[in-house]
């Protein structure tokens, strides 16, 4: 069996199952139920961001930063017709990223309940390619978030998975870019599974650990954030939240790195994936407005 990390966990949080607009995670829209305010770190982030891309001349990303949530749409909800702040769909928007993670908790946490049931559990670990970070012939950072994204969707659609996990498990991953220890980029997938039983989990888990290092090789080992019963404290809503909360590309990553993060995070390529009894028609294909976006 491949090596794999424990990491420590992550803590608790809630959510309310109903606070979501269907509507507009059908259309994979950047606005949301919720609409903080201007002064929210979420927005500072944005401001920040928005600020530090001007260093790198891409000038289509500054103002697509600045437009978002300059517009108001129409969204009809159950109690009637709401105005609210239009997004800018953009994947590396603190804004737009918080929200989609907001409503994408809120639609799962119903199904991840009902499959763990009362003795279930969830798991959320991370996975990664090799560690070739500080190399000089590194690969751009577009090409090894594709390739991630390739590899672990290849690692899903094995017959182990079908025949076995597929039925009893439910799974969503998140790709994610962070600035890495030596400032590359670095692409890694979080990813949130549930099942009615540890039992389940823990097999998945070791047949994921082998398959990874089969298909990858010299690939980081397995880091496991979380592998526990459900319990009544909700700590698998914090793990679901933290592995759908996207890419936050940050302003002190420099003109460098920030140029090829956002041309990486641009590339339309879905980043989301929901496997097994997790996987809904509420997921929606990507619209075209988002597509073009």
């Amino acid at each position: 069996m491949g090596q794999i990390i424990d990491l420590n966990p992550l803590g608790s949080a809630g959510g309310d199952p109903s606070d979501i607009l269907l509507l507009d995670l059908l259309s994979n829209n950047s606005v949301g139920p919720v609409q903080p305010s201007d002064q929210s770190p979420a927005h500072q982030k944005r401001a920040d961001l928005s600020d530090a891309l001007k260093a790198t001349g891409d000038q289509r990303a500054v103002k697509k930063l600045r437009r978002c949530g300059t517009a108001s749409i129409p969204v009809e909800t159950p109690d009637g017709i709401r105005w609210v702040r239009k997004g800018c769909h953009a994947a590396y928007c603190p804004v737009c990223n918080a929200r989609k993670a907001s409503r994408l908790l809120h639609a799962m946490s119903p199904m991840a309940l009902a499959i763990m049931g009362a003795r279930g559990g969830y798991l959320h670990l991370v996975l990664a390619g090799p560690d070739r970070e500080g190399s000089d012939e590194l690969p751009p950072l577009r090409e090894r978030l594709r390739a991630l994204l390739s590899v672990v969707r290849k690692a899903l659609a094995g017959y182990r998975w079908k025949t076995s996990f597929s039925t009893s498990l439910g799974l969503v991953f998140f790709a994610e870019l962070s600035r890495g220890g030596h400032g590359q980029g670095h692409p890694h997938i979080h990813l949130f599974a549930c099942a009615g039983s540890l039992r389940a989990l823990e097999t998945f888990t070791n047949w994921l650990s082998d398959r990874w290092q089969d298909l990858v090789p010299g690939a980081l080992p397995l880091r496991i954030h979380q592998l526990a019963r459900a319990g009544s404290s909700r700590d698998w809503s914090r793990s679901l939240r933290y592995a759908l909360k996207g890419s936050n590309p940050a302003p002190d990553w420099g003109a460098d790195l920030l140029l090829e993060a956002v041309g990486a995070l641009s590339s339309n390529m879905r980043l989301m994936s929901a496997q097994g009894l997790l996987k809904g028609n509420w997921l929606g294909p990507k619209s075209k407005e988002s597509q073009a976006a």
